[in-house]
Formats: structure tokens, sequence, C-alpha cells
């Protein structure tokens, strides 16, 4: 799945970026233990980028939830970033949008981290 996922640092902040337009059970479980591996390496900032997702399942709600908590239990925040309405509206639908961190833009995401700079003068890719 080399391509599909990839993951940068924005100072002390986590993005991990789903490159994928449709991300199933396979892809979500690949992702859940990116994001696992992230918290469990210390990381408290974390980003989820689903920006070019149009269409995920029940499977990716349920990592991010996971992840969220798991981060929560670590005193770590899980933001979400997706422009996608179909998205938004499945997230709100299932009534998790309330206890989730959305962002349309990830510029929005990192600064809501109080970074004051733009995502790709500080971004170190793995």
């Amino acid at each position: 799945m080399i391509g599909y996922f990839e993951k940068t640092r924005v100072e002390d902040i986590i993005v991990e970026r789903v490159n994928l337009g449709k991300v199933t059970l396979i892809e979500s479980k690949v992702f859940w233990e990116r994001l696992r591996d992230d918290i469990v390496e210390g990381n408290k900032k974390i980003i989820a980028d689903l920006s070019s997702c149009k269409f995920i399942d029940s499977s990716l709600i349920g990592v991010i939830v996971r992840a969220q908590d798991l981060l929560h239990k670590n005193q770590g925040i899980l933001k979400i970033v997706t422009p996608c309405n179909e998205i938004l509206e499945i997230f709100e639908l299932i009534k998790v949008s309330g206890n989730l961190n959305i962002y349309e833009i990830l510029d929005d995401a990192v600064k809501s981290f109080n970074v004051k700079t733009q995502i790709g003068e500080l971004a170190v890719a793995w």
C-alpha cells in the first residue's frame, strides 16, 4: 500500500494523509496501524487528512473514533481534514461530528494547534 498513505510532520504535529478516493476495510486496517503507531510513539497532535477521500465506510469511522479515544487517554488530540460534503454528512448522520475536530482545509487544522506557519514551509515527509 505504498503511496496510498503519507506521513508528514509540521513541528510537533503528525499529519497522516490518505491518498485514496475510496477507503474500505483493508485500507482502514492499515490506517489504524499507522495512527496507533503514531500514538504509541508518544505523538500527541495528529491530523488525519482525508482530503483525497470521496467515499469512506464504517470501518474508517471506527478507526477515527478508536484513534481519538486512544489519543484522549494519552492527553492528545486528533483532528480530521475533509472538504467532502458527503463524508461530513456521514459524520453528522451517525452523530459523531460533534465529538470530532473537523476542518475543510489542512492549513486550518494545523493552525488550530497554534502553529503560525503555512504547512508547506515546515512539512517534513517520511
